[in-house]
């Protein structure tokens, strides 16, 4: 029989995720595709801190930014179309009033702190290598917040200072948690913006340094979200109308690979389950309301009570 398409084999390795462990993704939207999955199978997890972020420097520098329990005051924010913003945050941390924004800011900060204390695993998902660099402070942002664009010079960070950020990263990032392992990813989502010649450039630079560190570092591996789309999948059918993201039948297949590849046994158990009962709650019977609602409290009690967690 013809095969119809390459299939990546599960990879090889030694990290088992189990449900109660602590997880952190940070980076592209990708990264909140899985992360947010988890979160509604109750993983204890910490997603974008300061928002989505696609390039390393911005990466590196948010978690170091955690690292250092940074505060953030008025004159790190500018203001642009009626909106207060950070060059470090994404768009969802603006607001009308600049009191509201640096709440939202300086606590997202300090709990996301308390939570890569602890975690065990850190997953990176970078998206692109080109960034944005505000000429008058002389400092690449993480946003630029549709400021006019000559305020800013775009370009591609060449491998020299990705690697030397990685470097100042991985020795800072073990010394505040020596027992992390670092997954790094790269983003399946096409830039297309940029252009397709570019976009591949990008990535190919990502591609290289991300297995240059695998090889220098201890605890630093890699998950193939972007070979399951790009090579595993290959077909438009698992992208959105826009070419570009994955449509939920992607994100699907690569989280199942993800499940198979760093799933402990009482974690798929635990899934199992988990899933059996959010497709009970998503239930909405025209009648018997109140049987089906003391059903699904008993068995969100036997759950917490068999797993020892809180389920949300």
């Amino acid at each position: 029989m013809i095969p119809l398409k390459l299939d990546l084999p599960i990879l090889h390795t030694d990290i088992k995720l189990n449900f109660k462990n602590k997880l952190f993704f940070i980076g592209s939207c990708f990264a909140e595709n899985i992360g947010n999955y988890l979160k509604t199978n109750s993983f204890d997890v910490e997603i974008n801190p300061f928002g989505i972020v696609y390039h390393p420097i911005a990466i590196f520098n948010e978690i170091q930014q955690l690292m250092d329990n940074r505060i953030y005051t008025e004159k790190d924010l500018v203001f642009n179309q009626n909106l207060w913003h950070s060059w470090e945050h994404h768009g969802r941390f603006s607001h009308l009033d600049k009191t509201i924004c640096l709440e939202q800011i300086n606590l997202s900060i300090e709990k996301a702190r308390t939570h890569l204390k602890d975690t065990k695993y850190l997953f990176l998902t970078f998206g692109s290598s080109i960034v944005y660099e505000l000429l008058e402070q002389q400092k690449i942002v993480s946003n630029c917040h549709k400021f006019p664009s000559n305020q800013f010079k775009k370009y591609f960070l060449s491998l020299e200072p990705i690697q030397q950020a990685f470097d100042t990263f991985y020795r800072n990032i073990k010394a505040f948690n020596p027992d992390i392992n670092i997954i790094c990813t790269i983003s399946p989502v096409r830039h297309w913006r940029d252009g397709l010649i570019e976009n591949n450039k990008s990535k190919s630079r990502l591609i290289y340094c991300v297995h240059d560190w695998i090889e220098k570092y201890k605890n630093v591996s890699y998950f193939p979200a972007y070979e399951l789309i790009l090579d595993d999948l290959r077909d438009y059918r698992f992208y959105e109308r826009d070419l570009c993201h994955p449509n939920q039948m992607g994100i699907d297949y690569v989280i199942d690979y993800f499940q198979q590849m760093y799933y402990d046994e009482p974690t798929k158990l635990y899934v199992k389950e988990i899933e059996a009962y959010l497709k009970f709650k998503q239930h909405k019977p025209q009648f018997e309301q109140e049987k089906h609602y003391k059903k699904l409290e008993a068995l969100k009690f036997e759950l917490e009570r068999k797993f020892q967690m809180v389920i949300q």
